[in-house]
């Protein structure tokens, strides 16, 4: 069972995935504050 849509589900996920790390990097080279790297 390998369908379109089960496809689609894992590339967005990947993709929020990608969007969060970008953010977060955006945020520590901004703020720069000690002990905000989350990890998800």
């Amino acid at each position: 069972m390998y369908s379109a849509e089960y496809t689609y589900r894992q590339s967005s996920v990947w993709w929020e995935q990608w969007i969060w790390r970008k953010m977060l990097y955006k945020n520590q080279r901004l703020y720069k504050l000690p002990g905000t790297q989350l990890n998800r």
